[in-house]
């Protein structure tokens, strides 16, 4: 039975976030975050309505003359000005932020970097086993899995390390993340169990 062209619907092919870099002490992964046009679009309605906020109540606050200042003000202020840091976090992290990943003989390296911040934790190989497909049953209801959303926790590839677990590849798709796992562990033994 044959088709016409146009009954077919093309798939287009996906395009990947991480670039696998082999250098001669090791293996360097750059993942772009994942960029969402919606995410994106919230986070600056949300920063346009929390800049409005916080010039109001800021204006308030310092136009007080000799009166003291409404407690609720002063503690909503504070929790107003964490949000707004929230959602400029978020934003930066979804429009520029990337995962770093370095392993070499001796250390995984990881860092997540979101334009002006730099965050890092190094990890020795030797306490490093089971690299693995995390399991995709964490629930929005648990922290981790609300946080994901946000890119602030969770990751597609797994591995345990001394007593813990950690993660890192934040959304990416199966397919890629089963690429670089296979990456590291063609040039690294990496242990299934300790």
């Amino acid at each position: 039975m044959e088709y016409e062209e146009s009954e077919m619907a093309k798939v287009d092919s996906k395009k990947r976030r991480s670039i696998i870099n082999q250098h001669e002490q090791g293996i360097e992964v750059i993942i772009s975050a994942r960029k969402s046009q919606l995410v994106n679009f919230v986070l600056v309605l949300w920063m346009i309505a929390w800049a409005y906020g916080e010039i109001t109540i800021l204006g308030k606050l310092l136009n007080l003359g000799d009166k003291s200042p409404d407690a609720f003000l002063v503690f909503w202020i504070f929790g107003w000005t964490l949000g707004g840091l929230f959602a400029l976090f978020m934003w930066l992290w979804n429009d520029q932020g990337r995962e770093i990943i370095r392993i070499s003989a001796s250390e995984l390296r990881y860092s997540r970097e979101y334009v002006l911040f730099s965050r890092s934790r190094v990890y020795q190989t030797t306490l490093i086993s089971n690299l693995r497909l995390t399991s995709q049953t964490t629930s929005n209801i648990e922290m981790e899995g609300g946080m994901e959303f946000w890119g602030l926790a969770g990751g597609a590839i797994t591995f345990d390390y001394d007593r813990g677990i950690y993660k890192f590849g934040l959304g990416l798709d199966e397919a890629e993340a089963i690429d670089i796992i296979k990456a590291f562990q063609s040039r690294f033994e990496i242990p299934d169990k300790c």
